[in-house]
């Protein structure tokens, strides 16, 4: 779908690495708005080095996205990836809200 992260700042929506790896395994985040947000990131904390992260942001070809993802939670003691259990639920209501918001939200009205 490629949805772009942008619109979580839009609508002042918290979001970290577990909303983007639920982005991702659900196909919905732009690969463009991982590198970006691993820039940011990396800008924000100067003092981190993990190599996972500084991988996402040279945004090369060639990157294995879910496997660096992965890694960068499981640095953050995540290990568990199921999308199904209750600590992904707020992620993916998160996913959901900006679907909703985005592509059902007030429309304007043709007056011709």
């Amino acid at each position: 779908m490629g949805i772009s992260i942008d619109i979580f700042k839009q609508n002042k929506i918290k979001y970290n690495w577990k909303t983007l790896y639920v982005g991702f395994k659900l196909d919905l985040i732009k690969y463009s708005d991982i590198v970006n947000y691993a820039v940011e990131f990396l800008t924000e904390h100067p003092e981190i080095s993990n190599q996972n992260i500084v991988q996402l942001a040279w945004g090369e070809d060639n990157i294995d996205y879910e496997s660096l993802l992965v890694d960068i939670l499981n640095d953050s003691h995540i290990d568990d990836f199921n999308l199904d259990t209750d600590i992904w639920q707020l992620e993916k209501r998160k996913w959901r809200f900006i679907i909703l918001a985005h592509y059902n939200g007030p429309k304007k009205l043709d007056t011709k």
